[in-house]
């Protein structure tokens, strides 16, 4: 889902959201319908609210574009089909949506579901099916998918217009390779976001025992958002405040529980590579030919990398004040365990993905979202990363000429459509009128959602190079040793994906 639609949807809305959104506000997820709400599609219009014109002529089309989603628990596609209006915001946005493409574009909007994304795209290409217009799936299937050769190239068909603010540019940017794009997300999708990594801070620890105070000198800020707008949280800050937080609240004082103490720091197993990249870290960059390219071979980034897993090392592997929810706790996932940890009130952050935020609607904990820590105040920018369960939307290779082209048709026309209908249903009604409930919390999630970065690495799993710098993050160990053992393999994976994708 692309940030900058819904700055430009927030400031319409901004007035409505403690007023006719907090009617909404209520823990409404049930699929019934709306009571007397009117079918009616909205009236059509070729401009979204940012005021860019949508191209495509608003005609009968005559398209029908059935989609291969995922069926993946809580991971499952949400935004592309509803069969009827409900009181839940997502799925009214998603049928009202759907129904003015169908009344003003004559496109028709269909869904089948699958577990295996991977295993299914492959059926269908190999017998050059015509049956599906295009394929929402989680990155990790895709780009395995992207670099067999089994999606156009998005750029190379008419109709659809990337350079539009209803695709996410930093994805578009990010993901292609050699100025190729066989997958992209935006405003048509919501998972990029629920899978975007955030920190989580309990408001309570943080204000009673006057944490920021007593334990940072030096800072201008008198808050957590001030900090971040500051640029003076960094890792070292979160250490000190982390470390100050965690005392023994009646468990066993000789360790420490997340679920009966209080700790300076819970998060999920995936949590190492947002500190990673958070600190500045990317380890492929694209030369001037947009071909993806080692980055840690070069010095200055290495020792970026170094001084970023040694900071990190420090929070993340320190036992005593930071904890990982993924250990078994009474038989419980780590969904619970996250929310017996932190929603119920036992550590002073918790890093996890956005879509933690509506999972935590039940608890009364009073908590805000910031993002994760710079290296340091010298750090040009915070940056985020999107783990990969987050969707994005392809074309399979082997439609037709004409039929690839009406994929795309209702592509653009569906994330154009997507921007005023889904984009506000999801961050304003159930993000924020019903995540956070805090308003403080608003512009530090913008922030989060501007700055993604896509790194190839991470994506296509190369050499494990991310992985391997993760576990320094977790167990120690020397940078430059792993960064040696992978250059190779590196290069030979990259090279690899490569010649799957016909690039030259």
């Amino acid at each position: 889902m692309k940030l900058t639609s819904k700055l430009l949807c927030l400031a319409l809305a901004l007035t409505l959201l403690f007023g006719a959104f907090s009617c909404a506000a209520g823990d409404q997820t049930g699929d019934e319908d709306t009571t007397g709400s009117s079918t009616k599609a909205p009236a059509a219009t070729d401009a979204a609210d940012t005021g860019e014109r949508l191209d495509v002529e608003a005609k009968n089309w005559g398209i029908t574009a059935k989609f291969m989603t995922r069926d993946a628990a809580e991971w499952s596609t949400v935004d592309i089909f509803a069969e009827k209006d409900s009181s839940d915001p997502i799925q009214s946005a998603v049928f009202r949506r759907n129904l003015d493409v169908e009344e003003n574009y004559g496109i028709k909007v269909e869904e089948w579901k699958t577990p295996d994304t991977q295993g299914e795209v492959e059926k269908v290409v190999k017998s050059s099916s015509q049956d599906y217009a295009a394929v929402v799936g989680q990155l990790v299937d895709m780009a395995p998918l992207s670099a067999n050769g089994r999606f156009y190239d998005l750029r190379s068909l008419p109709n659809i217009d990337l350079t539009k603010s209803w695709w996410d540019q930093k994805a578009v940017e990010g993901l292609s390779v050699a100025n190729k794009v066989f997958y992209a997300t935006g405003d048509l999708l919501t998972s990029d976001n629920d899978a975007t990594f955030i920190i989580m801070f309990n408001k309570t620890i943080l204000e009673n025992s006057d944490l920021l105070g007593s334990t940072l000198s030096g800072v201008k800020g008198t808050n957590l958002y001030e900090l971040v707008a500051n640029k003076e949280w960094t890792l070292e800050n979160m250490y000190r405040l982390a470390q100050a937080a965690t005392k023994e609240m009646g468990g066993d004082s000789e360790k420490l529980s997340p679920y009966e103490d209080q700790v300076g720091f819970a998060m999920t197993g995936n949590v190492p590579f947002s500190l990673l990249y958070g600190g500045g870290v990317i380890v492929t960059k694209k030369n001037s030919d947009d071909i993806p390219e080692f980055q840690l071979s070069d010095a200055t980034a290495l020792s970026r990398a170094d001084e970023v897993v040694s900071a990190a090392y420090r929070l993340y592997g320190d036992g005593k004040i930071s904890f990982n929810l993924e250990q078994e706790h009474e038989g419980n996932g780590v969904q619970q365990n996250g929310k017996d940890c932190f929603g119920n009130g036992h550590a002073l952050f918790f890093g996890e993905c956005l879509q933690v935020v509506i999972r935590l609607r039940s608890h009364s904990i009073n908590f805000g979202v910031i993002p994760y820590p710079l290296l340091d105040s010298s750090q040009d920018s915070y940056y985020s990363v999107m783990n990969n369960v987050g969707g994005v939307v392809a074309i399979p290779i082997c439609l037709t000429e004409k039929n690839a082209e009406n994929a795309a048709v209702a592509l653009e026309v569906l994330a154009a459509k997507s921007q005023n209908t889904l984009t506000p249903a999801y961050y304003d009604t159930t993000l924020i009128a019903k995540g956070t409930k805090d308003t403080e919390s608003k512009p530090m999630i913008d922030l989060i959602l501007e700055t993604r970065v896509y790194d190839l690495a991470y994506v296509y799993g190369w050499a494990g190079a991310t992985t391997k710098l993760a576990a320094l993050i977790s167990k120690g160990g020397s940078v430059t040793t792993a960064v040696k053992r992978m250059q190779s393999s590196m290069n030979r994976h990259i090279k690899e994906t490569l010649k799957g994708m016909n690039i030259d």
